[in-house]
């Protein structure tokens, strides 16, 4: 029996954790996100990149320098926003498809 535990696949494994979760009455209302939020977040989805900025220091990063830093590298991008949404590991959104693929490609 052990051996079929171990064979679990992702999905199965994913479908055990979630309905393993006990929500308190504050969370048990539904929440259904309006179709022009779910249109707006895929845009801006397709848009963007995620990275892991890599640093020998525990030092937190500095938003506003990584901004700057990666905006010159980057040949300035028009409208580039950065979002951490862990640790060191940040969502940059550009506005424009060509940027993302200039720096999808390596060019500044």
């Amino acid at each position: 029996m052990a051996s079929e535990a171990n064979t679990l696949s992702c999905e199965d494994d994913l479908f055990i954790r979630f309905n393993s979760f006990v929500l308190t009455t504050d969370e048990a209302d539904e929440v259904v996100p309006s179709l022009n939020d779910i249109r707006s977040s895929v845009a801006e989805c397709a848009l963007s990149l995620i990275g892991k900025v890599i640093t020998f220091t525990t030092k937190p990063i500095n938003l506003y320098d990584l901004k700057n830093t990666m905006s010159l590298i980057w040949g300035n991008p028009k409208g580039l926003k950065i979002l951490e949404i862990g640790d060191n590991l940040f969502q940059f959104t550009f506005t424009e498809e060509r940027d993302l693929l200039c720096v999808l490609n390596g060019k500044p």
